[in-house]
Order: C-alpha cells, then structure tokens, then sequence
C-alpha cells in the first residue's frame, strides 16, 4: 500500500492519464482512436498485459463505430480487454431508463432520445404532450453539465431542441429536489469488479451540480464544511444515504455485469434514490495502488 492518489479518467475526453506520484510497476500507453490508424501504428506498440476501454460512453460508441476496431486492438494482442464495447453499449440513457424504470429505492427519470436531423416542432409536440414542466435538454454525446438546458415553458423547449437538431437530443424528466439544508447533492458511487465504493459527492446552490459548482461553494462558503462532508461520504456513505436505497444501488450496478460502470444520483423526499446517469464514463479518483490494481485484473503483491 501506498498514498499514491491514481485517478482514471472514464469520461471519453480527449486525454487519459493515471497519476501514480512515486509508485512504480505500471506504464500505460495510449492509443486514441479518433483519427487514429490502428494498421500504421500497432508495429510500433509494445504488448501490453491488459487493455483498458476508455470509449466507454454507448451514445458515443454507436456513433462513431469504434468498437471493431477496439476489438481488433485486443485480438491482435491478444490480451484480456476491460470494457469490451458489447457491455458498454448496453447502458445508453434511454437503455438505462427502460431498464431501471421505477424500483422500491430508486428510478430513473422519463427520458426520450430524439436522433439527429429530427423535427423540431414533432419533438416539441411529443415533450409537451408526455413531460411535465421543466424538461431538461440534452445533447446526447455530452457528459457534463454545460451541455444541459432546463425548459421551463415551450419557447424555452423549442430553442433548445433547435440548437441541438444537428447533433440529436435526450429529453430528460426534471425533479427538483434539493435537500434538507436547501442545498442540491449529487452522489457517485462505482462498480469495479465486484467492489462498490463512494467516490465522490458535490454539492451546489443551484440544480446543475458539478464539480466547478462544488468547488466554487467550497471555496466561497467555508462554514458548510464540504471537505468534511466528502470525507463523511467516502468513508460512512450511509450515513447520508438511507442503507436500503445505498444496497439497492449496489445490487442494481453488480448486476449490470460490467466491468467498471458508475452511478450518479441524488435523494428523493422519501429516500428514494433519482439517477441521473449510470454507466462508467465518469471521474473517478482511486486512492491506494490495492485498488489501482483490482481496476486492471492484477493480484496486489
């Protein structure tokens, strides 16, 4: 064991890396598909002992096709491939939503996927006739939190679905629940083999929490003591989680049978868990080289 701080990034960016501070025994290339030519390049590749799928997102994968060429990566080495793109492409949000619908501790929120090129006033005419007000349009390739919009009337709902007509559109059900101390919470929590951890937890004034809102707050507001919280999180999770939703959750992601995937939700009124996302494209840091090692399939020495 070391006080390495590893940190994998899950979140199909244009980078990948793993801070590994003065721990030793692990090299990673990376291989970046986008304009890549696996042919040309691969003579000058090392074999490696595992290869980790970073192109994790379904909506991404689907659309730019990267998965026989993934597979192609694996085969000419011949080595095990985490994330093989068959389980990935299982967890699309509009998978997600069929899937896990309404459960006894969680839900997942209505959500319609609007493929590129769709008519506007069709789409409009379908989310005002199915969704309550406010919706929440996305674009569907995108993970963060700038590519979402809140419609909270039709004009709202119309320019956002014009803006995102060329790239297609998820319409998401919006909930507002901020929580008892009137501050919004999101939760992450991920699936590593079998091992289930909290990994983090950000909290924001407004209903769009990411991790620029958290750390904003933190920094602006040091009485709520966030640090303190986050840390509470990490070691203690149902100490803010109600244990039977925090067990459902864990059976929920074991069960998809993915490699790594990852949830990020908040709590309803009546404890319920409202999933805002399930899959592995995620930030997630690793503290320790023990789990470091668990993520990429090798027994700690």
């Amino acid at each position: 064991e070391t006080d390495a701080h590893f940190v994998h990034n899950q979140s199909n960016l244009p980078h990948a890396y793993a801070e590994v501070g003065q721990t030793d025994g692990f090299a990673f290339d990376v291989f970046f598909l986008v304009g890549g030519d696996f042919a040309a390049s691969k003579a000058h590749m090392t074999r490696p002992d595992v290869i980790y799928n970073n192109v994790i997102s379904a909506e991404v994968l689907a659309h730019e096709g990267h998965a026989a060429a993934i597979h192609e990566i694996a085969a000419y080495f011949d080595v095990p491939l985490i994330n093989p793109p068959a389980q990935c492409l299982r967890h699309s949000r509009f998978a997600n939503y069929e899937r896990i619908g309404s459960q006894p501790h969680f839900f997942f929120p209505k959500t319609r996927r609007f493929d590129a090129g769709f008519d506007v006033d069709d789409a409009a005419r379908n989310i005002t006739a199915t969704f309550q007000w406010p919706v929440i349009l996305r674009d569907p390739f995108g993970h963060m939190g700038g590519l979402m919009t809140r419609a909270q009337n039709r004009p709202d709902l119309v320019k956002a679905l014009a803006q995102l007509e060329h790239r297609g559109a998820y319409a998401i059900q919006y909930y507002d629940y901020p929580q008892s101390d009137g501050l919004y919470y999101r939760y992450r929590m991920f699936k590593i083999g079998d091992a289930v951890f909290a990994s983090r937890i950000h909290v924001a004034k407004g209903w769009n929490v990411h991790g620029a809102e958290h750390d904003a707050l933190k920094t602006a507001q040091p009485d709520l003591n966030l640090a303190a919280l986050e840390q509470q999180f990490w070691e203690q999770p149902t100490t803010l989680v109600p244990p039977a939703t925090w067990e459902a959750l864990e059976r929920m992601l074991r069960d998809t049978g993915a490699d790594t995937i990852g949830c990020d939700f908040t709590l309803a009124p009546d404890g319920r868990a409202l999933i805002f996302e399930v899959n592995g494209s995620m930030h997630v840091p690793i503290k320790g080289r023990r789990a470091f090692e668990q993520l990429c399939g090798f027994e700690p020495e």
